[in-house]
C-alpha cells in the first residue's frame, strides 16, 4: 500500500475531522487531555496556526492513517514534536517512522537543529513512574526502562532520540513528563532558508515488520544529545532519497512499535 504525506490544511476539512477523531481514539484511556471530539478538535485546529508544521500520511483513498505536528520555539532553532498519532490497524508498518524523518526534513530545511517532545507516563509504564525522581534524577534517567504497557519511548530511542529530562508530578504524584530531544543538524554554519507555505508531499511505501524483529527489546539511554549530520539521512533504519519530481521516497527498513 502506497501512503502520502502531506500537509493538513484549512482546504480539507474532512481530513481535519479524521485527524481529530485519530487523536481522541488514540488517547482515550491514556490521557484526560482529550476527552470529548471537541477538546481534540481544537489541539488539531491548534496545529495549522502560521509556522507551525501539521502534516498527515493517507493512503491511496485519502484515509488519515497518522498525523504529527510541530511547533517552533528559541527563534526557530528548536522544535516540539507534537503530537503523533498513527491508526491503531495501521502501526507497525513504519507509518510514525516516516512521519517524524519527514517532520524532522522539514525542520532542517527551516533552519531548526533539535526537535523535542514530552512523553507522558501517567500508567505507571516506566521506570521514573511511581518513585521519587527529585532523590537523584540523573541516576534515574540513566537506570530507565520501560516496564510495561504502550508508552512510546521504545519507539523514540530507536529513532535516535535521548532522554535529555523530566519534569517529576507533571501529572500528580509519581506521573511524570519525560523530555526526549535529537539533534538534527550541525550547530552552526548551516544554511538557513525560509520556511515555505506549503511543504512538498511526500511518498511511503511501508513495510511489514521482518521475522526475527525484537519490538520488545530496550535501546540504551545516554545522557547527552547524539549528533544527527544531515538532512538526508533522517534515519538510521530508513533510506532516503529524491526522485524527478523531488519528491521523498522513504522506504521503511524495519518497524516494530505501535507508534510506527
Amino acid at each position: 500500500m502506497s501512503i502520502r504525506i502531506l500537509d493538513l490544511s484549512t482546504g480539507s476539512p474532512d481530513h481535519i475531522e479524521q485527524a481529530t477523531a485519530l487523536l481522541c481514539e488514540t488517547f482515550r484511556d491514556r490521557t484526560d487531555e482529550w476527552p470529548d471530539l471537541d477538546a481534540a478538535r481544537r489541539e488539531t485546529l491548534d496545529s495549522l496556526a502560521p509556522g507551525k508544521i501539521s502534516r498527515i500520511a493517507v493512503d491511496p483513498a485519502g484515509a488519515v492513517l497518522g498525523w504529527i505536528g510541530g511547533m517552533p520555539m528559541y527563534g526557530g532553532r528548536v522544535w516540539e514534536l507534537h503530537p503523533l498519532v498513527v491508526a491503531a490497524e495501521h502501526r507497525r508498518l513504519g507509518i510514525g517512522r516516516a512521519l517524524v524523518a519527514d517532520l524532522e526534513r522539514l525542520v532542517a530545511a527551516r533552519g531548526g537543529i533539535t526537535i523535542w517532545l514530552g512523553s507522558d507516563d501517567e500508567n505507571d509504564e516506566t521506570s521514573l513512574s511511581g518513585v521519587d525522581l527529585y532523590t537523584d534524577i540523573p541516576a534515574a534517567i540513566r537506570g530507565f526502562r520501560k516496564l510495561r504497557g504502550e508508552h512510546p519511548c521504545d519507539f523514540y530511542l530507536r529513532l535516535g532520540f535521548t532522554i535529555v529530562g523530566v519534569l517529576p508530578d507533571a501529572n500528580g504524584p509519581g506521573k511524570p513528563d519525560i523530555y526526549f530531544a535529537r539533534r538534527i543538524a550541525p550547530a552552526s554554519g548551516q544554511d538557513r532558508r525560509s520556511p515555505s507555505r506549503s511543504a512538498p508531499s511526500a511518498s511511503v511505501r511501508p513495510q511489514r515488520p521482518r521475522a526475527g524483529s525484537e519490538p520488545g527489546s530496550r535501546p540504551t539511554v545516554t545522557l547527552a544529545v547524539q549528533y544527527l549530520i544531515g538532512v538526508e539521512r533522517a534515519d538510521r533504519h530508513a533510506d532516503v532519497g529524491r526522485d524527478e519530481a523531488g519528491k521523498l521516497q522513504l522506504q521503511v527498513a524495519r518497524a516494530g512499535d505501535p507508534q510506527e
